[in-house]
């Protein structure tokens, strides 16, 4: 029994023992770096291969080899002792599932892979998103929204379908559930003996991960950045082997790197991206402790914006009519000046033009087209010049107030907005912010908060060639 053979049964045994064979194949450039957790999800992916597992959903963070090992290393090693297996894996993007496939056709085609597996790939079948070998074995790549009819999987792989910067709009989320529900659950060619792969980061209560764990039967491996109390073993006996506190991977990520990139993704984001557990924020979104105030007004800002949220109804139960101007220096964002108040529609446009000649120096004025907005955009674009429907991105008008919410909470809880002390309305609007929770306001108005988020989500994502310093 020579070397050669020991080291192919070996691979053919052990997914961790391959995965460090292939990733010299897949990553020359980088050394690879052996972690428990790549032991872990390996293990649990040969309880797929073997029966043990039919349907198995992972959450662990990005940046962890997670799609590189479920996505393309372990569909090659499944090819090696099954090379008639057939594979349909999506993702959120057709590049994204095209560039996986290319990876699997590397590996496949590698001098490491062909002198143990001489597997000939069809030279007709040989694509970008298409790849069927000389057993009629296959890799499908697909995405969210694509078509798979016509072709059946023996194992279906997701991998990300949801795309980090969709996670608070609603109609993303929505319509990606609908596609894995319709179009990619149902594909396996044997629903008896199909298996599932769903494999992601955490993003949001709602995402695909929520989707199987309230409609279908999942076994979950889930593996945090940093161990907390409660984590619970899965079908296969595995439990986290860490102490409370300690990190996945401590040679590559710790607190420094958790601190900066908590400054980024904020307590939701880094609990769902990381932790794998979006949960409920509780309580108020923002809290009182990240209130920060200026007592002084720079004397110039790199952007500064006026922002309206229009109701025309005069009565005293009627929505407020809400105006703010803010500033961006730097990292910083300036609450200048607010107002708010129950007009009619003449009087919202007056007031509106007034406080555009107050603050001449912002240069872009967006009034949210929505409700009455329409109108009054149609209107005053005839008075006054720079205003513009809000928002401008595609990706924001499904947002929800409380996404809206969520997107600018880093911001706060970094120290990054600050408010002035001198204008009396701040008080109201302290209160109706902090006041403001996952099932909305519970001070009844939630005026000051959209206009609020308008800005701040403005300030955040416009490209800087749209303003001129004020």
């Amino acid at each position: 029994m020579n070397e050669k053979y020991i080291f192919k049964k070996v691979c053919e045994k052990d997914l961790a023992f391959f995965t460090r064979q292939a990733f010299k194949i897949l990553e020359p450039e980088s050394t690879y770096e052996h972690n428990w957790h790549v032991e872990v999800v390996a293990q649990n992916l040969e309880a797929v291969s073997s029966g043990l597992i039919r349907n198995l959903d992972i959450n662990i963070a990005p940046r962890t080899i997670k799609s590189l090992l479920v996505n393309v290393i372990y569909p090659t090693w499944v090819w090696a002792t099954e090379p008639s297996h057939k594979f349909i894996s999506s993702s959120y993007s057709a590049s994204l599932s095209t560039y996986f496939n290319l990876k699997r056709r590397d590996l496949i085609k590698s001098r490491f892979y062909q002198s143990l597996w001489p597997i000939r790939v069809k030279e007709d079948r040989d694509t970008q998103t298409f790849m069927e070998n000389e057993f009629n074995g296959y890799f499908l790549s697909t995405s969210v929204g694509g078509t798979i009819t016509g072709k059946g999987a023996d194992t279906l792989i997701s991998d990300d379908l949801l795309n980090a910067k969709d996670a608070f709009s609603k109609v993303a989320r929505d319509s990606t559930r609908l596609w894995y529900t319709q179009s990619f659950y149902n594909r396996l060619q044997n629903k008896k003996t199909g298996r599932r792969i769903n494999v992601n980061q955490r993003l949001h209560q709602n995402d695909i991960s929520g989707l199987l764990a309230e409609k279908y039967d999942f076994e979950k491996l889930v593996i945090p950045m940093q161990k907390v109390e409660g984590q619970v073993e899965n079908i296969t006996g595995w439990k986290d082997p860490r102490e409370i506190g300690e990190f996945m991977h401590p040679t590559r990520y710790g607190e420094v790197e958790k601190q900066d990139e908590y400054e980024g993704l904020g307590t939701y984001g880094w609990s769902g991206q990381m932790q794998q557990s979006p949960t409920p924020v509780g309580g108020g979104l923002i809290k009182k402790e990240w209130m920060r105030f200026y007592e002084e007004l720079p004397t110039s800002f790199d952007k500064k914006i006026l922002v309206a949220d229009l109701a025309f109804k005069d009565t005293a139960r009627s929505d407020f009519v809400s105006y703010q101007c803010w500033g961006k220096l730097g990292i910083y964002f300036y609450l200048i000046d607010l107002v708010r108040g129950r007009w009619n529609y003449g009087n919202s446009k007056a007031n509106f033009r007034i406080f555009c000649d107050k603050h001449p120096t912002a240069s872009l004025k967006y009034i949210e087209d929505k409700a009455n907005g329409p109108a009054m955009i149609s209107e005053i674009q005839k008075e006054i010049r720079n205003i513009i429907a809000w928002p401008e991105k595609k990706e924001f008008k499904s947002l929800s107030k409380v996404e809206r919410v969520l997107m600018t909470q880093p911001l706060f809880e970094n120290g990054l907005v600050l408010l002035p002390k001198n204008i009396s309305l701040v008080a109201d609007f302290q209160d109706e912010l902090l006041g403001f929770t996952e099932s909305g306001s519970t001070t009844g108005n939630d005026d000051m908060v959209d206009t609020l988020t308008m800005a701040l989500i403005q300030l955040k994502t416009a490209t800087r060639s749209k303003f001129s310093a004020g």
